[in-house]
């Protein structure tokens, strides 16, 4: 690899100090590179960001939110991702910034290994109707956006009803997210590289509710019942990307058949990770 797209977030890097010392150094050695930066993530994926069309393989400064955003407005070019941290947990990067000459030089020598990562496709349906559409790396969310008032909702699976939840919301997580919102909402940690979805219902009003694993190839569909226009529920993507609903309305959910490709460079496993990403919450 020679040919880069740096992605680079100025919260993280005021001034872009540690994206442009990378920017030199790829550019020194005989690569090119491409830049954009930001001080302002939400809703990217409805931006066109363009890119050389000789880039190769896409380098994220910031944290998991930066590369999040990062790979739901670039995802569509299908190039590889890699990371580098300059945020905190990190469990999407694959090196800091006194490791990225590195990295860069491992990338040069395509000494590295390509994975992918399921990523879900979802809609908003309205009077039979598509009036909304996202993919996400990690997850769909329906919750309340005004007072704290419950929602009223059913959840189906392959368009067979299932359960119907008072709650204050539910997430639909890949594996890859289920370390985020869905770990807060006590839900199941999965494998990264595995090929399934996980339901967690947010605060539901029962005491038997529990997070459900289903396969990757099924539909999850949630039925938005009497809305209270007090709690104004909404889904939103990738926690960013966002739609409000109303009564009636259907999000409908699948796996995307556009992976999310991410470039190894190191032998640390998932479990080592997480073990260390846990002690430092």
């Amino acid at each position: 690899m020679k040919n880069f797209f740096l992605f680079s977030n100025l919260v993280k890097d005021p001034g872009n100090v540690i994206t442009g010392k990378l920017k030199a150094y790829i550019e020194e050695h005989g690569g090119s590179c491409g830049l954009f930066s930001t001080d302002r993530l939400s809703n990217l994926s409805e931006r066109c960001i363009e890119i050389p069309p000789e880039t190769e393989c896409i380098m994220v400064l910031g944290g998991d939110g930066t590369f999040i955003e990062a790979v739901g407005a670039l995802a569509c070019y299908e190039l590889p991702f890699v990371g580098i941290n300059l945020g905190n947990l990190g469990y999407l990067t694959e090196c800091d910034s006194q490791n990225m000459f590195r990295a860069v030089d491992r990338l040069m020598e395509g000494s590295v290994n390509i994975g992918n990562r399921m990523m879900i496709d979802g809609a908003v349906m309205r009077d039979g109707e598509r009036i909304h559409r996202s993919f996400s790396l990690n997850d769909v969310v329906i919750s309340r956006s005004g007072d704290l008032r419950v929602i009223h909702f059913n959840l189906l699976v392959n368009g067979v009803y299932l359960n119907n939840y008072t709650a204050d919301g539910i997430i639909i997580s890949t594996p890859t997210g289920s370390t985020a919102y869905n770990l807060s909402a006590g839900g199941p940690i999965l494998f990264p590289e595995g090929d399934l979805m996980v339901v967690t219902p947010i605060c539901p009003h029962t005491l038997s509710t529990r997070s459900m694993v289903l396969p990757a190839d099924v539909t999850v569909e949630i039925e938005i019942l009497d809305v209270d226009d007090v709690a104004k529920p909404v889904v939103v993507f990738d926690g960013g990307d966002a739609c409000r609903l109303r009564c009636g309305d259907k999000v409908v959910i699948a796996r995307s058949e556009l992976p999310c490709k991410l470039i190894k460079l190191n032998n640390v496993t998932f479990i080592e990770t997480l073990r260390a990403k846990m002690r430092s919450i």
